[in-house]
């Protein structure tokens, strides 16, 4: 938005920018791409993960010049790309210094959000943001994965395969 001032045409312009300060509550993130994992116990595997952040703008000067000026983003969609696209970039990381294996997601969970939001904060304030909240909703694997991780505990369930195998056959007849 462009100012005159009211004596004619002056060669001296004005922009006004108005951030909003409100808390948008429950922005989602994703991976549109799925993240290469290495894992001790499945090798490389893809992984998916998506969740919810929410962010304030604590240092208006500060975003305006960082993330409007010089990177020209105007629009909150937008803006909520860019910050998607740090969240995944850092979700990498995270997920690269704290999980060995993706059988440990169900017990590390509390960890992983924790850290994930620690790590980002730094990043969020450079920008003048507060980072509030931030979690990850669920961390998964492609469906052929799954299936084979599904055989896999379905004969560690069997236990003794000739022994199910004699059962098996004992039923049909």
């Amino acid at each position: 938005k462009v100012l005159n001032l009211p004596f004619g045409r002056s060669p001296f312009t004005a922009e006004v920018w108005f951030t909003n300060s409100v808390m948008p509550l429950d922005v989602k993130w994703g991976t549109k791409e799925p993240i290469l994992f290495r894992d001790t116990e499945l090798q490389m595997i893809r992984l998916r993960s998506y969740g919810s952040f929410s962010i304030q703008v604590q240092d208006s000067m500060l975003f305006v010049n960082k993330v409007v000026g010089t990177m020209g983003l105007y629009t909150a969609g937008v803006i909520e790309d860019y910050l998607r696209g740090i969240i995944i970039s850092k979700l990498n990381v995270v997920l690269g210094k704290m999980l060995k294996s993706v059988f440990d997601i169900p017990v590390m969970m509390d960890d992983l959000n924790l850290v994930f939001r620690t790590e980002l904060q730094q990043d969020f304030a450079g920008l003048g943001l507060t980072l509030h909240d931030l979690y990850i909703q669920s961390i998964s694997v492609p469906e052929e994965v799954q299936g084979m991780i599904d055989t896999r505990s379905g004969m560690n369930a069997v236990g003794n395969l000739d022994q199910y195998m004699k059962l098996k056959v004992a039923d049909s007849l």
